[in-house]
């Protein structure tokens, strides 16, 4: 039995979000220590707490979408909730991210900006997998 028609878009998408929230806090913890400035550290720190979550919720999400459809009808508003939420404080992360932007050369440069870039698209994703779930709330109404 595979994942159901109506979850797939809702599966890709969840599928992305672990892709890019895991490279995310991976990246985070790669430049952990290196010696930013406390309000730039700070940063990473929570987008590494932000990006965990979000992997978190990516997994239990697409779980739910390749196994249950009524679970997941049931449900929809609570996914929503967690959906805006989390979209919510991207916003906030991406936006503070890109005031902080390094351009640097040095390698932890590189990688804070590349972490700044990911947020960006986990921001997209997490917009997208918003509108797929009050669409699938909308229609199941």
């Amino acid at each position: 039995m595979g994942i159901p028609s109506e979850n797939m878009p809702n599966f890709v998408s969840h599928v992305i979000l672990i892709l890019l929230s895991t490279a995310t806090w991976v990246l985070c913890a790669s430049i952990f220590d290196a010696s930013f400035p406390t309000h730039i550290e700070a940063w990473i720190v929570v987008e590494l707490i932000v990006a965990a979550l979000e992997t978190l919720y990516g997994i239990w999400a697409s779980v739910i979408d390749s196994r249950d459809t009524t679970f997941y009808e049931r449900k929809s508003e609570s996914f929503f909730l967690v959906d805006v939420g989390l979209l919510v404080v991207n916003v906030a992360m991406a936006v503070t991210g890109a005031v902080y932007w390094r351009s640097g050369d040095q390698d932890r440069h590189l990688i804070f900006d590349s972490v700044v870039v990911l947020v960006w698209l986990t921001l997209l994703v997490l917009m997208l997998i918003t509108a797929q779930d009050r669409l699938k709330m909308n229609s199941s109404s």
